[in-house]
């Protein structure tokens, strides 16, 4: 070993640089292994997550499915059929559809004069609270903060100790911060209509559908219009004979 040294003076450096990059080289590749590993059981786990809550919403749907179909199976709607019969309905449909849904729910409620409603579209009495109730059926356009004012004025002026603003869109963040700062403020959507229309004797369910679609102001023009076709048919034929 001595004489080995003296022969080839740097063999032993040449031997330490190969173990040392030996060494390197499986410490590396446990490294690259074990953070492979690591990837592997991440991926695992967020696609066992991933499947996990997609099967727990399809079953909660199909859960509130077939409760939407029992609950209303004896008057031949569902939960869907009702979400579109609310948003084909206009804005004064709308009105009367909610101020019959709280008459339904034990509320003394009636729809305000269309043309001055002073910034409100219901108003409600129940257990001594005054509320008034602002709807808007609006679908592509955000609630902000604007609208939520002129409520809680109207509110304020005329001593409501209660508003409810409902809207067939949604809210944005300066009206949901505005209405932390109203404690008597409530924000509704269309799925609390219809938990309310849910949580209503179902037997009342299509007489509150029938009462809120007999008002059509389309149906008025038309009417309006075909009247006064047929006046004009008359001049005519009467002119010409």
């Amino acid at each position: 070993m001595k004489v080995s040294r003296y022969l080839y003076p740097n063999s032993h450096k040449y031997k330490k640089r190969i173990y040392r990059r030996k060494h390197k080289s499986d410490l590396l590749t446990a490294m690259w292994t074990i953070k492979f590993t690591f990837k592997i059981i991440t991926y695992l786990i967020s696609g066992i997550v991933g499947i996990s809550l997609l099967l727990g919403s399809f079953i909660y749907r199909l859960i509130k499915r077939i409760r939407d179909y029992r609950h209303y199976k004896d008057i031949g709607m569902n939960s869907l059929m009702l979400r579109k019969a609310i948003k084909r309905m206009n804005p004064r449909q709308f009105e009367i559809f909610t101020a019959e849904l709280f008459k339904a729910n034990g509320f003394d409620a009636e729809a305000t004069i269309e043309s001055c409603d002073g910034g409100k579209d219901v108003v409600a009495f129940k257990n001594g609270d005054k509320i008034f109730i602002e709807c808007k059926k609006w679908n592509q356009e955000p609630c902000g903060r604007v609208v939520l004012q002129k409520l809680i004025g109207s509110c304020i002026g005329a001593k409501a100790n209660k508003a409810i603003f409902i809207t067939t869109s949604w809210y944005n963040s300066n009206a949901i911060e505005y209405a932390k700062t109203v404690p008597w403020l409530e924000l509704w959507d269309t799925n609390d209509l219809l938990n309310m229309l849910y949580n209503t004797d179902k037997k009342k369910v299509p007489w509150i559908m029938s009462k809120s679609v007999e008002y059509r102001e389309e149906d008025i023009l038309e009417s309006v219009s075909n009247f006064g076709n047929k006046i004009e048919n008359f001049n005519n034929n009467y002119e010409q004979q």
